[in-house]
């Protein structure tokens, strides 16, 4: 399995980490929905907000079943656009 790479899925609030694992291979929606089944909803309280971006893993109706039956909601940031983050990397020189 994997090839040798490791990837960590982590949730954090503004208090911090909540919580995080680490699997051999990529990230795919299986892997991403054992996470939020296993290690993110039975921490999640009701009425809390789960935001996730748009990567495919992240997609899967069943993440938002997960969560819901938390009592908590999935919020899903817009696709990338430049024009909505103003913030731009200092080019190095």
């Amino acid at each position: 399995m994997g090839n040798g790479r490791f990837f960590t899925v982590a949730a954090m609030s503004a208090a911090g980490i909540i919580t995080a694992c680490t699997f051999a291979g990529a990230t795919d929606t299986p892997i991403f929905v054992a996470f939020v089944e296993q290690f993110l909803a039975p921490g999640l309280k009701p009425d809390q907000v789960v935001v996730l971006d748009n990567l495919p893993a992240h997609r899967s109706p069943q993440i938002d079943k997960i969560i819901a039956s938390a009592q908590a909601r999935v919020l899903r940031l817009p696709a990338y656009s430049p024009d909505l983050i103003p913030l731009r990397w200092p080019s190095r020189k």
